[in-house]
């Protein structure tokens, strides 16, 4: 095959790539993640063998050394020794559905990254594919602003945001390089719909890498200028925004900004900040636990174990639900928590080598300074916006293409694009290379790709029939989903283990024998996600409680109740010692030893809880309800009444507790807190129900 043909096929691969942005497969679980990565991960699949045939058929296309490529390339080492010495490889490598950030997938980002400087030879392909990244982020503002923003396709604002700057520069690099002023209006235009679409993601992080790349950009411009007068002049605008937000942050909380969208942006930047604030916690934990992992960290993706074990009560201040993390949202931390030092220093060595070749692109005039300006930008407002947030592939995908962009720009007088000559190869041996780079292509996508859309489309098919009631089918469609193992199916076992533990009741409705075999077939899938860590909080929490609820529908077999019971206690004992200060689990330790009738431990779980938190309605309710169900009925109604002050009477439900509750508190003449629970029983009885 002539390389103009192989050239071809990889080029419009790689225009293809950016339609990923737009795909949304509802039928599969987080259809906004797994639909893109999955299809990306296809595509270049499919053009690896085309790449591979193409710089060993003709050498001369085979990428050039030079430190950027190096960098990267050390960088995807470091993350893979980090996850084959971390403390959960199947999650370094492999990720979960919800993010799919495991080094598996992020290869497909360094392939892309290879193909890109392979076969992009010319600034016409460049701008093609600029082009082709512009009209996307259109077609996403614009879908957005029809449909639901600030998702839109992508399903998350920060990841839109980050988007967004990517093209609204790769728009200003094609306002600065085109000659044509109709040209010029139709990119002005492009960059004006992206900037709305960036305002309306509305993201803190986005917003303060925006000002950096602005701010990074002026100053290189005016700085580069020949003319004294036009570094004046620049230097004097410089200034001025420097003194104009610095009044915009000292007045932000004028009421002149109240419900503006300016002010709304400048109030974010507050250590009142809730989110800032739980970033902060989330930080000081990967600070604190540095040391221990110094070289290689804890294991790419494997951010939640650092965040677990220092995890503080101080974090329900600032958010009382949201309180796990999976991510540092900072890439400065998380790289260095999870990859160590040697991941931190080859990430930050792939922008130093990328400012390296754009300004000696610049000396050797391969590029101008407004170029210069615009690329040096955009690293920096990339750089500064993950220092809030992270990557996820329409980031991955843009970053790597703006390095394909400065490794071109640097190579690009290099480049030999005409006297590519056919290799020794004969026509029999590429033959061949072809047959066998195609069946490995095949395994690839039937293995990791054809057959984790089945499964993720049969989670979804299972889970719709298990909540519909249809208990027995649904799990029907589990076993065969989860019969063949893909890699990343933790997310997918973990859907049901939740479901039912969270909902046991559903169980009722089945027969005891098919209670107790559903019940078993979630526990060994929780068995299955708790053996790939076995320090993971989470996911011994999920053992825990599915343990619970295998013991108690095998009450009657007390060699099934016991081991099903130790388990538990195993399970919930491992998941806090993992994370100590995450209160909640304490509860879920109590129900346990409800189950087994243990009251002592079942107490004094409850009151380590309270202890870490004096202030949750929950653990005050829970020992409530714990100490009526061992008929101490005094200490239960005490603390039904701090339950009741902290406003979570609800949490105690309207069964004889309230009621014993109201007659204990009148005997006592305590006739405040009778009424109280009377007002909340009488609210919860319906129109007539009374009169019946």
């Amino acid at each position: 095959m002539q390389p103009k043909t192989y050239l071809a096929i990889l080029k419009y691969g790689l225009y293809s790539s950016f339609v990923t942005f737009l795909l949304i497969f509802p039928s599969l679980l987080f259809p906004f993640i797994t639909s893109k990565q999955i299809s990306f991960n296809i595509l270049m699949e499919v053009l690896a063998v085309v790449w591979v045939l193409l710089i060993v058929t003709y050498p001369e296309y085979r990428p050039q050394k030079n430190y950027l490529t190096g960098g990267i390339l050390a960088y995807f080492l470091a993350v893979g020794l980090s996850a084959i010495f971390g403390v959960d490889f199947n999650l370094s490598f492999w990720g979960n559905a919800e993010r799919m950030l495991g080094l598996f997938h992020l290869l497909h980002f360094l392939l892309f990254y290879l193909i890109l400087i392979t076969v992009m030879r010319q600034k016409s392909d460049w701008e093609r594919l600029l082009d082709v990244s512009i009209v996307t982020s259109v077609i996403i503002v614009i879908y957005g602003l029809i449909k639901v923003y600030p998702a839109s396709t992508i399903g998350n604002a920060a990841y839109v945001g980050g988007l967004m700057i990517f093209n609204f520069w790769f728009a200003l690099w094609r306002i600065f390089s085109c000659k044509d002023w109709w040209q010029r209006s139709i990119y002005i235009f492009a960059a004006f719909l992206i900037l709305v679409g960036f305002v309306k993601a509305d993201i803190s992080g986005s917003q303060a890498g925006f000002g950096a790349g602005l701010a990074v950009m002026g100053i290189i411009f005016f700085f580069l200028q020949k003319s004294k007068k036009i570094k004046i002049i620049g230097a004097a605008a410089m200034g001025l925004l420097v003194i104009v937000l610095v009044l915009l942050f000292a007045f932000r909380s004028n009421p002149i900004f109240d419900n503006t969208k300016l002010g709304g942006m400048l109030r974010a930047f507050s250590n009142t900040n809730a989110t800032f604030n739980t970033r902060l916690l989330s930080w000081r934990a990967a600070y604190l636990d540095f040391h221990n992992h110094p070289i290689l960290g804890v294991g790419h993706g494997n951010y939640a174990a650092i965040f677990d074990k220092y995890f503080t009560t101080k974090f329900y201040d600032f958010s009382p639900n949201e309180t796990y993390f999976d991510r540092a949202h900072n890439n400065i931390v998380e790289i260095a928590s999870t990859t160590g030092s040697l991941g931190l220093l080859t990430y930050l060595f792939i922008f130093v080598a990328a400012f390296y070749y754009l300004f000696k692109s610049f000396r050797q005039k391969k590029i101008n300074s407004w170029q210069l300006a615009v690329l040096s930008g955009l690293i920096v407002a990339y750089f500064v916006q993950n220092l809030a947030v992270f990557d996820s592939l329409v980031t991955y995908v843009s970053l790597f293409g703006l390095l394909g962009f400065i490794y071109y720009n640097y190579h690009q007088n290099e480049i030999d694009v005409v006297s590519a000559k056919k290799s020794a190869l004969s026509d029999e041996k590429e033959l061949a290379l072809w047959v066998v780079l195609i069946i490995l292509a095949l395994i690839f996508v039937v293995r990791f790709n054809i057959r984790g859309f089945q499964m993720l489309a049969g989670t979804i098919d299972g889970y719709q029939s298990v909540a519909k009631g249809q208990l027995m089918e649904g799990v029907a469609i589990y076993k065969q989903t989860l019969a063949k193992e893909v890699g990343y199916n933790r997310d997918s076992r973990g859907t049901l283990v939740n479901l039912i533990s969270s909902h046991p009741q559903a169980l009722m409705s089945l027969s005891t024998k098919d209670a107790q075999e559903v019940a078993a077939y979630a526990v060994e899938l929780a068995r299955q996600n708790a053996a790939y860590n076995p320090t993971d909080s989470l996911l011994h929490t999920q053992l825990a409680k599915i343990s619970d609820v295998a013991a108690r529908l095998n009450y009657k077999d007390m060699d099934k109740f016991n081991e099903y019971s130790g388990d538990a206690v195993a399970a919930i004992d491992t998941a806090i010692l993992a994370s100590p200060e995450r209160f909640p689990l304490y509860s879920v330790k109590s129900d346990i030893y409800l189950t087994r009738g243990e009251k002592d431990e079942a107490i004094n779980a409850l009151k380590k809880a309270i202890k870490l938190r004096s202030d949750s309605p929950d653990a005050y309710c829970s020992l409530a309800r714990a100490y009526f169900f061992f008929k101490d009925y005094n200490q239960a109604y005490e603390s039904a009444r701090t339950c009741a002050k902290l406003d979570s009477i609800s949490l105690l439900g309207t069964g004889d507790l309230v009621t014993g509750a109201i007659n204990y508190f009148s005997e006592k003449k305590d006739i405040e807190s009778a009424q109280y629970f009377q007002a909340y029983l009488d609210s919860q009885i319906k129109p007539g129900q009374a009169a019946q």
